[in-house]
């Protein structure tokens, strides 16, 4: 799974939209146990990379809701940094508890 996402943040990178829209379309279709979110993440990321920010967002909150680790990542995560400025991004980064 994370090659693929790899190939997708690439693909998107290097405005291969369509390959990265497949690759995406690939790790949303993953269904196995104890994902927790691994795969929507990736889907962010390619997402934010794409310019698709309210896709991306969305994802990421559904990745979290899912049970990903990606909280303690997304501050230094390169693919998400079209996000930083977006409010709903910067409360994600808010300590909570």
């Amino acid at each position: 799974m994370d090659y693929a996402g790899y190939l997708g943040a690439i693909a998107a990178r290097q405005g291969r939209r369509e390959d990265a829209r497949q690759i995406a379309g690939w790790l949303r279709d993953i269904n196995r146990p104890y994902l927790l979110g691994a795969n929507t993440y990736w889907r962010a990321r390619i997402a934010a990379l794409l310019g698709e920010k309210d896709s991306a967002l969305d994802l990421v909150h559904e990745a979290i809701a899912q049970g990903s680790d990606c909280l303690f990542r997304l501050h230094s995560d390169v693919d998400l940094e079209s996000l930083r400025r977006d409010p709903r991004f910067q409360e994600l980064l808010i300590p909570k508890g």
